[in-house]
Formats: C-alpha cells, structure tokens, sequence
C-alpha cells in the first residue's frame, strides 16, 4: 500500500504484441485484461507499483487485497467499481478520470471505507476493507486544493485526540501516496492500530503528537528492533468533511 509509483520513461503504450490473452476464469481478471488492452503486464506492474508476479496473480484468481484491486484499478483509470462488476450489469469499464484534465467536469471517485482511524484509543484494522461508497469531486477542484489528485481513500476518526481540529465521525480524505516519514498530520499503523497524529521528527525520535491537550506524545525510537514491523506511515491526511 506505502510503496511508491514507478513509471518508466516509456510507459505510455509499449510496442504492439496485440492483445492480451484471455486465459482466465476469473471474472475480475477478465476486467483487468479487458481495460489493459494492448499494454503489457509489465506496463501495468510499472504503473501500478506492484509486483509482475502480483499483477499476474490478480488476473489469474483476482486481487488478493483490497490494495491492490485500488492500485491495478488507479493505473488503468477505471473505477473500481467496474473492475470488481458491482456496476450495472453489461456496463464496461469506464475511465474514472476523463481524458482531458483541465476539463472541470471531469469527476474522481475516492472510495469510502468503513474502516475508523483513532484520534484516541483506536480500533484495531489490518488493511482496508472493501469501500461502502463513494465520494465525488472535480478533478480541477482536487488540484487546485490539494496540489493534485493522489491516492485518495476516506477514512472515519474516531475519538477526541485531535480535538477541534478533527473530531468524532469526521471524514478524512488521506493520500496513500505520501507515505514517507515527514512532519504533518498523518494516518500511522502503531501495532494493529491505524491512528491520525501529528508528525514530528527529531533525529531518530518520532513523536505522534494530540491537538487535545489530553493526550501525552508518543514517542517512537526509529533504532528500536523490529520498529519497521510495528510502525508504518500510511498515508498524509489532505482534506477533512466536517461534523456540525
């Protein structure tokens, strides 16, 4: 989910091998092959961030996580809706993202999922469920307001921690592709718990850090052993719909 997009200096479409091989018997990965088209696995892996030998998996027994149907489908620019067939039924796979980006109505999906990030004790979530809706937005609006569009999902807080500045049953929009360890509001995995704190780094010292007065930092020893397996920065926290 945290690693970085890599896009090859040629990754528009590759030269011509014709189209992909239908040899699947599983329906999601049919989708993938019907939306890449021409392009490669290879192309796809790149685009994607994935492994070859995951890409290949999802299309031959389907997305083993939820992750990686959001990746494959990001990169092909489909919803992903389509690509997992909960749209109506014949209905193809249409891009998410229109083909001209400075068009103002063009619309992004960011999926919802019913997955709370705590902003106090926390509930514990390995990995992100599928999405319970969606949420649309201009794709002008996302670049003018967030300095691009990203990987977005929206997430739930839950507790008093970042009190006023995000409360209970806020949403939060969170973009998966800042992931790198930096200063600023961030969604952190600490052991089985997805928290929403405040970053702040001081040598090998990370703090996660409360607006509520409350609530004592958190410090976090880089050197620790096993520290990469217990603390992961998921994702920068970009947009907030307010509770009244």
């Amino acid at each position: 989910m945290n690693s970085p997009k890599i896009r090859s200096e040629d990754s528009g479409i590759p030269k011509s091998r014709g189209r992909q091989s239908s040899s699947t018997e599983n329906s999601v990965g049919a989708a993938i092959l019907t939306a890449l088209g021409d392009r490669s696995r290879k192309w796809l892996a790149q685009e994607s961030g994935l492994p070859e030998s995951t890409v290949g998996d999802a299309i031959l027994r389907g997305p083993a996580r939820t992750e990686v149907a959001i990746k494959i489908a990001d990169a092909l620019g489909v919803s992903l809706d389509a690509l997992l067939g909960r749209g109506a039924p014949d209905s193809p796979l249409t891009p998410r993202r229109a083909d001209n980006p400075r068009d103002a109505g063009a619309i992004i999906t960011v999926p919802v999922h019913d997955v709370q990030v705590a902003a106090g004790a926390g509930r514990i979530a390995d990995r992100l469920p599928p999405p319970i809706y969606h949420w649309a937005f201009s794709r002008e609006w996302l670049e003018a307001n967030l300095r691009g569009v990203g990987q977005l999902v929206m997430v739930e807080v839950s507790g008093s921690s970042q009190e006023p500045e995000l409360s209970d049953g806020d949403l939060v929009a969170v973009d998966l592709d800042q992931s790198r360890l930096r200063e600023g509001l961030y969604v952190v995995r600490l052991d089985d718990l997805l928290v929403i704190k405040h970053i702040q780094v001081d040598g090998r010292i990370v703090r996660l850090v409360s607006r509520n007065p409350l609530y004592d930092p958190v410090e976090i020893d880089l050197h620790e052993p096993g520290i990469d397996e217990r603390f992961e920065v998921v994702g920068r926290a970009v947009w907030a719909s307010k509770m009244l």
